[in-house]
Order: structure tokens, then C-alpha cells, then sequence
């Protein structure tokens, strides 16, 4: 199965966050000049209804407690039973909803309640989710990512300054102050292409290491590729 493939056989069916609108920052560059990180690397959704459903048949998630003082707060890594693809869905700022625990796991049938809720933990700009959908890297997979035509933000060592000008005019973002930001973003994460609807990354932090092992990760917009 390609990933196309897996997009199409779940992009109708799958549940996750049901009535909580889009809120805030999208996939691509962050709108907002003094919040967080210039690239922002998923989507954000709102407080109501606060909850997070089991997406999959058989969904497996675990929470993990990281402190108040990181960027996240908390993770919520969430993925399918046996899935046939290598992905996983990675939640920031979410409390623990029913047992004072740093870390915990289960597994849960569709369309559950998970014991997770929207919140405001780490730098978080109020009670929200903000969602990041991981796919392990493979020549083939990136390959129908970049066949995709989308707007190119940084490329193999390479920023794409008149796309970066427009959008710090646009944002009334000071061009002179987003640059050195983004660049040191890149650098620390990994970054090796962002554009529009994906990223690549050739590390996650260890907090973060998918249910396949480490390397490097293809991130890809959850609502472009699956309005979740």
C-alpha cells in the first residue's frame, strides 16, 4: 500500500477531533511573528468540543508528561493496530484526563473517548491540540510528495527568498528578523525540505521516536492530506 493509497482508503472514514474547528497557525510558515517557532509542522484545532477520539479500528496511544517549561508540555502519540502504513499521529499540549501519571498507554476501539483532552500545557497559546501527522522515509514516499505541486519554502541548503518576502510583508512580519529564526529552526531540527504541506525532518526528538524505530521522518499536513 502507498500512501496515496492509505490516504484514500481513510481520509472519509477516519475520526479524530469531530466539530473543533482549525484554529490558529497551519501547516507551512507560522502567521504570527512572536509565537513559537517561524515553521510551524501541523495544525492546530480548538478548545470544544474537548475531546480526542480513537481514529483507527484499534487504536493504540500513549501520553507522555514532559514539563511545563518545553515546547509541548505533553505527548500524545497515537497510531493504528498492525497498521499497514508506517504512521503516527503526535499530539502537543494535552492533559491526562483521568489518572495523575507522567506516562501511560492502551489500546482502544474506534471512535473512543481517549483519556486525553485539549489543554495548555508547555508553550502552548491557549487550550488547544496541535497535530502532526509522521511517515517514515522512503525514496518512494517522498518521491509522490515532491510530485505534488506546492509552494517551496526551503529546500537542500536553499531558502526560497521571494516566497519568504511576500509572506513576511503579507504577515507584517520583519523579513530581517523571520530569516535568522527560520534558519536556526532548520539546523536544530533537521529540516531538509519544507514546503507548503510536508516537511522532512532527519530526527525527532526521543520523546518522539515512532512505534518503527528512529531516522528520518517525512511530516505531513493532516488536514491537506486527510481533513483530520
Amino acid at each position: 500500500m502507498t500512501f496515496k493509497d492509505w490516504c484514500a482508503t481513510y481520509k472519509e472514514s477516519i475520526v479524530f477531533r469531530p466539530q473543533a474547528p482549525f484554529t490558529g497557525d497551519r501547516f507551512g510558515m507560522r502567521v504570527q511573528e512572536s509565537v513559537g517557532s517561524p515553521a510551524h509542522l501541523g495544525e492546530d484545532r480548538g478548545e470544544d468540543p474537548r475531546q480526542i477520539l480513537a481514529p483507527f479500528d484499534k487504536t493504540y496511544m500513549h501520553w507522555q508528561f514532559l514539563g511545563e517549561d518545553t515546547d509541548w508540555g505533553s505527548c500524545l502519540r497515537i497510531h493504528e493496530v498492525n497498521s499497514p502504513m508506517p504512521i503516527e499521529f503526535h499530539v502537543a499540549h494535552t492533559l491526562s484526563a483521568i489518572r495523575e501519571s507522567n506516562s501511560f498507554a492502551d489500546t482502544f476501539d474506534k471512535g473512543t473517548v481517549l483519556p486525553a483532552v485539549p489543554g495548555s500545557l508547555g508553550l502552548a497559546q491557549g487550550v488547544h491540540t496541535h497535530t502532526e501527522g509522521i511517515l517514515e522515509y522512503t525514496p518512494t514516499r517522498i518521491r509522490y510528495f515532491r510530485e505534488i505541486p506546492m509552494q517551496w519554502i526551503y529546500m537542500f541548503g536553499e531558502m526560497n527568498t521571494e516566497y519568504l518576502l511576500s509572506f513576511a510583508r503579507m504577515h507584517n512580519i520583519a523579513y530581517n528578523y523571520l530569516i535568522p529564526r527560520l534558519k536556526e529552526q532548520i539546523i536544530r531540527w533537521g529540516i531538509t525540505e519544507l514546503k507548503e504541506y510536508y516537511a522532512v525532518r532527519h530526527r525527532l526528538p526521543l520523546y518522539r521516536t515512532p512505534f518503527w524505530g528512529p531516522g528520518t521522518v517525512i511530516l505531513f499536513s493532516t488536514k491537506y492530506f486527510l481533513n483530520m
